[in-house]
Formats: structure tokens, sequence, C-alpha cells
């Protein structure tokens, strides 16, 4: 792993951003001599891409408030190299959840809570959120219930076992500017409220949610939100051949104009799906990734995008589990860069898996994107 700091402890539903050759690593449930536990978020794991070595950060703060508190789940985008992380789970058994934004300063490695003004979502865990056009956009989750509080489109599903609780489809907008959060009234064909789905900025107004966890199981079902028009459709598929199998807790990145990469995940039976699969979304068609070396066989993983001069991609993958969440087995600590051409779209070329000494690195980033 080079001269610098240890790894990370293996861990999965942790938060990763990538800001041009850095990646960070925080939060989640970690493994470490033991049963899991939620890691300390004060604590900010770095790796330089270039050199492929990490670096332990402990992040400043103001206040005890301003230091998010220990989850698993909560999700994080980036906006001029500020990292803006909300929601989350802090006790499984319970499901209480957070609705507090946390911004972190990437290169002051300081965290501050954000002083929201107007009315705050209800408490989630395992939404989708992606940046747009200066925005954070947050999509369902599961978590209180919120009938009542719905704009128009959005719905809440409860949970038979637990009432209090349950899914919901809802659009909201955090404007970072204004500090204060809208709810976007859409309209068109809605996604069944979910959690566990991926949400990914596509195009420049165009996002894409895929698959995620519903009161009626798994999904895998691929919808686009036009932020222009606020409207919901649904994509229509060519052919189900090759179609990803329903999954939750997997990663979908964005490769190009034209390609998304669906990686990893639980499928229908409770197990880490051994697909990985590659969206071509001018088609609304699908193929099986083939590796050059190890699959991506993890869920509750991160992964995020690094363009390179080439228009290559590479696509590094941290963390994760194979196992049965939250037990004496669960979490990984090692790190998989995988490379993706244009020329050969349904290929990832695994670069090393640096849980050992690297034999290459990475490309030269153009620029950073994290999905």
């Amino acid at each position: 792993m080079g001269n610098g700091d240890s790894a990370p402890d293996g861990r999965f539903g942790h938060e990763a951003a990538l800001v041009g050759n850095r990646l960070f690593i925080w939060g989640g449930a970690q493994r470490h001599k033991g049963p899991c536990r939620f890691a300390d978020r004060r604590v900010i794991w770095s790796l330089d891409t270039t050199t492929v070595r990490w670096r332990k950060r402990t992040a400043r703060a103001g206040t005890k408030q301003d230091i998010p508190p220990s989850c698993v789940d909560a999700r994080c985008a980036v906006i001029d190299e500020v990292a803006y992380s909300f929601g989350g789970c802090t006790d499984v058994h319970s499901w209480s959840c957070l609705n507090d934004v946390h911004a972190l300063d990437m290169q002051e490695i300081r965290w501050k809570r954000v002083e929201v003004s107007g009315d705050r979502p209800t408490e989630r865990t395992a939404c989708g959120m992606c940046a747009m056009q200066g925005c954070l956009l947050v999509v369902g989750g599961y978590g209180r219930q919120i009938a009542g509080r719905l704009a128009a489109g959005a719905q809440f599903v409860a949970n038979p076992e637990y009432p209090h609780n349950g899914w919901n489809n809802q659009v909201l907008l955090f404007s970072p500017l204004s500090c204060s959060w809208r709810p976007v009234h859409t309209k068109g064909s809605h996604p069944l409220p979910r959690a566990h789905h991926s949400l990914t900025a596509c195009k420049e107004h165009t996002i894409v949610l895929f698959g995620g966890r519903s009161q009626r199981g798994r999904l895998n079902d691929m919808h686009t939100l036009n932020m222009l028009t606020e409207e919901w459709s649904l994509v229509v598929l060519s052919t189900h051949l090759q179609w990803p199998e329903p999954l939750a807790a997997h990663t979908t990145s964005c490769l190009s104009s034209k390609y998304l990469l669906i990686l990893g995940g639980w499928d229908q039976h409770d197990t880490v799906t051994t697909e990985s699969y590659l969206v071509d979304t001018g088609t609304s068609s699908a193929q099986r990734i083939n590796f050059v070396g190890h699959p991506a066989m993890r869920a509750n993983h991160s992964a995020c995008c690094q363009q390179c001069e080439d228009d290559a991609v590479s696509i590094i993958v941290f963390g994760g589990t194979k196992e049965r969440v939250y037990s004496d087995k669960c979490g990984l600590n090692n790190l998989v860069i995988y490379r993706w051409e244009p020329s050969q779209p349904t290929v990832l070329q695994e670069i090393n898996d640096f849980s050992s000494e690297p034999s290459s690195t990475p490309c030269s980033p153009l620029n950073g994107q994290v999905n």
C-alpha cells in the first residue's frame, strides 16, 4: 500500500468523495478486531490516487454540534470542493435517523453543521443524493413517516413491522447558498418509494435513478428525472436480455454521456450479486461487464469515477461487504481500481487490488467526478 499510513479499517455504508487526485473516505460501519461499530466521522482517510497512499486525518470543528454523529448509510455529494453530508442511521435497532446537513471543507478538513433556514426534511437513511447545478438533489430513503408533508407526486409507504417508519419517493432540493430546502413538485411516471437505490447525475439536466429496496422487495426499474421540466420518465427497455437483476446497495457511475456502470449490490436472494452491468442510455439496453481481474462482488460500497485525458475512466471502488451486514465478518478494506475505455465498453480492466503493493498506478486525473 506504499509508505503512507495504514489502510482504513474494513467498513460498509460509508461516504466517499473524489476531489482532483484525492479520494476521501469516512464514516460507515467498520470492523476492527471484533463486531462492527459505527466509525467516528472526525476520522477522515485520504488517498492520493497517483501514489496510491493513504493518509489518516482528524477533521477540525468549531463546536461539538459541527461534528456529524456516527452513523451508517449517510449520503454525500461535492460542490466546489465541499462535501455535503445528509441523513444516515445512528441505531439500526430503533431505526433512529438523521436529517441534518454537515459540510466538510476538503481543503481544510473541517466539519461545520449547516444552519438550515425554514423547514427541514424528515429523518431518513439510505436516500439517493447527487449534486446538480450547485444544489443537492435528494430522492427517497427510509425513515420517519412524512404523510401530510408531501409535495405533488410524492408518496410514503409504511413498513408494516415498524409503522412509524417507511419508504418514500420524495424529491427535495437543498441550496448551499440560501441554506434552505424546497420540495420539487414532480410529474410524470414517478418511481415507487424506496431506499438503497442509486441516484446519478448523467447529463446536464438529467438524473438517473436505478433499483433499490421498497416494501415489495428489491427493484430493477430505471427512471430519469428532467430537472428543467421536473418530470419523471420510466426507461422503457429495448430488450430485457442482460438487463440488471433487482438490486439494492449497489453503485451507478456515469462513464460518459452514453454509458452507465452498475456495480455490485444485494440481489433478491439476499446475496451479493456476481454480475455488474453496462447500461447504454441511448438504446435503453444493458450488457454484462467482462472483468479482466477480480469482479466487483460487494454491496454497500463506494465507487468514484476519475476522468482521464485519453477518454478512459478509472473507477475507484472501496469497502463494502460480501457477508451479512453487522456480522463479525462484514466490512472490506480493500481498494480496487478498474480502468474503462470507450473502445471496449463492456470490459473493466483491474489495475490492481491494492490490498498489497501496487504494480501500476491509475490514470492521471483530468477532473474528478463522484457517483
